[in-house]
């Protein structure tokens, strides 16, 4: 008997879950059992939330939950590493059915740019930026562009990419972020 064993590289991809919540989320899908949390908002204020979580899964790096929110009595998405300790189980098993449609890759590939920024770009500069703009306002040296983003984090990321090419006007929370991250930038390489 031939074996291909030798033809199999002995090192192969494999997702590995840091986060210990991953593995509570799937029990709780699985078993139909509302969970708890402490979660920190975009506002950096931490708020209880309770969730009959329907799904998990990744996007960009990072774990995300879903479910229906018990307080707004809607389907919400929970980005993992916002969770503050550990995901507490409440109630029975089996106690609550998930949506025969409910599909979390679609739910995460779907995700609505539903927040705007203001942004001013340097003239010329951050092309990447200014082809999502919705509204241009062009003056002297800059031009000011407002375009809708799902995640702070990630208009964070974008304005970084362009440094001082690009300036957040608003939102606030985005603004204190990149000042942040310039911050520990100095902090580490002076």
């Amino acid at each position: 008997m031939e074996s291909d064993l030798d033809g199999i590289p002995k090192i192969s991809p494999r997702l590995v879950a840091v986060d210990p919540n991953v593995a509570r989320i799937i029990d709780a899908v699985s078993y139909r059992q509302v969970i708890s949390f402490t979660y920190i908002q975009e506002d950096l204020k931490e708020q209880i939330r309770a969730i009959e979580p329907y799904g998990t899964g990744t996007k960009n790096g990072h774990w995300y939950v879903a479910g229906r929110d018990l307080a707004k009595n809607e389907l919400r998405v929970f980005r993992l590493d916002r969770i503050l300790g550990e995901i507490s189980y409440q109630g029975k098993n089996s106690s609550y059915s998930i949506p025969a449609d409910f599909r979390m890759q679609s739910l995460l590939q779907s995700k609505a740019k539903l927040e705007k920024a203001t942004l001013e770009i340097r003239r010329g500069k951050a092309h990447t930026l200014l082809a999502r703009a919705e509204n241009i306002v062009d003056h002297d040296e800059w031009i000011r562009i407002t375009l809708s983003y799902s995640e702070v984090d990630e208009l964070v990321r974008d304005v970084l990419w362009h440094l001082d090419d690009v300036k957040i006007l608003e939102p606030q929370i985005a603004r204190e972020r990149v000042m942040q991250a310039l911050d520990e930038l100095i902090m580490r390489h002076g």
